[in-house]
Parts: C-alpha cells; sequence; structure tokens
C-alpha cells in the first residue's frame, strides 16, 4: 500500500513512500503494523525488525 501523504505514513500499517532523489536514487520510507516481529519486502530490500514487546517501526532507506 503505498502512502498518500506524510500524514498518512507516519500513522498505517504496512505502508510506504518511494521518492525519487536529485541523485538518481529513491527514498524508501516504510511503516509497519504494531507487532513484535514483522518482516516487509519492497522491492530488493526485505526490513526485519523484532522486539521483546509490540511496536510500530519506520524504516527510511536511501536505494541506489
Amino acid at each position: 500500500f503505498i502512502a498518500a501523504t506524510e500524514a498518512e505514513l507516519s500513522t498505517c500499517s504496512r505502508c510506504a513512500r518511494i521518492d525519487a532523489l536529485a541523485s538518481g536514487g529513491a527514498r524508501v520510507r516504510v511503516t509497519t503494523e504494531l507487532a513484535t516481529t514483522v518482516t516487509v519486502t519492497a522491492g530488493g530490500l526485505t526490513l526485519t525488525h523484532r522486539a521483546p514487546r509490540a511496536m510500530r517501526v519506520r524504516w527510511d532507506v536511501v536505494v541506489p
């Protein structure tokens, strides 16, 4: 699911925004649902978090 706005990205579960960078790369931001363990695959990225208690995680990754 692609978040339409910055506000939606901060509150959604399993959504993302992908923004092109002037350098030619992309900024990929992913927000997870509230959970102790989550793995998200977005294109060539695989992101995993494990925590002792449920939490929402947001990744902010720049890819070439």
